[in-house]
């Protein structure tokens, strides 16, 4: 298990792997009638807040009422915009994180995306073996400032940049649990969590997303966990939600009247079909 999670843990979406994203991607669209696009402003790479991605030690403890440990996993409540990754995995992937005992003496990075009128990207290093009773063990803490980009939709997206990066952030919703499991039978917990990031190239890049809106779910459908959690809550033959559902187009790119990169972010909101 350890190995499959810290292979996981190094994955990095980008166009360098979409061929899977794209056939996802086609089987979530299937069914819908048709798409309204959106997009946004373009923005300039240097009008991007530039982070400094260091983390600062730190010491103390954090209340965790987000992130928990279940069945020896380290699993995120599924409507909070939070991810899980190892210390030495790599920063943007458009996967959600997940870890747990079998990562032994591992360090813990959970990503906490903040909205409002400051946005960031939280990040609080903590030992992943203290994961327990609603708190963790802190060595150290990072803070990026966010730039939200206007859509207008109801998808959120936020961006900063590195040296050699813009990073682009958007929260994610869930209509049922089982949107947030890895179809590989290999990974037995549930791999998804409550927002998406992907590292583009600051000089040519892109990527694409199909993600469902942000929203509330039940107590029991948040901290649902493995396959065996995924039985038995669709035993109970809960009804899906039905959040509205987006496709996420984001690039970089430079154009010969363009004085630098520019970032541009398209979002499609996808609609069901009429029924008779």
């Amino acid at each position: 298990m350890k190995a499959i999670v810290k292979a996981r843990m190094k994955t990095r979406f980008s166009t360098r792997n979409l061929a899977a994203s794209f056939l996802s991607l086609a089987a979530f669209l299937l069914g819908f009638a048709h798409t309204v696009p959106a997009n946004a402003a373009p923005v300039a790479v240097s009008a991007i807040p530039r982070a400094n991605e260091t983390v600062t030690p730190a010491h103390g403890f954090v209340r965790l009422d987000d992130v928990k440990s279940v069945k020896d996993v380290i699993v995120t409540a599924m409507d909070s915009p939070v991810c899980l990754r190892s210390e030495d995995a790599e920063i943007g992937t458009g996967f959600g994180w997940f870890g747990g005992s079998g990562l032994g003496n591992d360090k813990l990075v959970i990503e906490r995306l903040i909205e409002g009128s400051e946005p960031a990207l939280e990040r609080t290093l903590v030992d992943a073996q203290s994961v327990s009773f609603g708190s963790a063990t802190v060595l150290g803490r990072s803070r990026i400032r966010l730039v939200r980009i206007e859509t207008g939709t109801e998808l959120p997206v936020y961006a900063y940049r590195t040296a050699k990066a813009v990073h682009v952030l958007a929260r994610r919703g869930f209509n049922t649990p089982s949107d947030g499991f890895d179809p590989d039978p290999r990974m037995s917990a549930r791999t998804a969590c409550g927002f998406w990031h992907v590292a583009l190239d600051a000089k040519e890049d892109s990527a694409v997303v199909a993600l469902v809106a942000p929203h509330a779910m039940n107590a029991r459908a948040r901290w649902v966990t493995d396959f065996e959690d995924l039985d038995e809550y669709q035993k109970a033959k809960v009804p899906a939600g039905d959040a509205p559902r987006f496709v996420l187009n984001v690039s970089v790119s430079k154009v010969t009247r363009d004085p630098e990169p520019i970032l541009s972010v398209s979002v499609r909101t996808v609609q069901p079909p009429l029924v008779p």
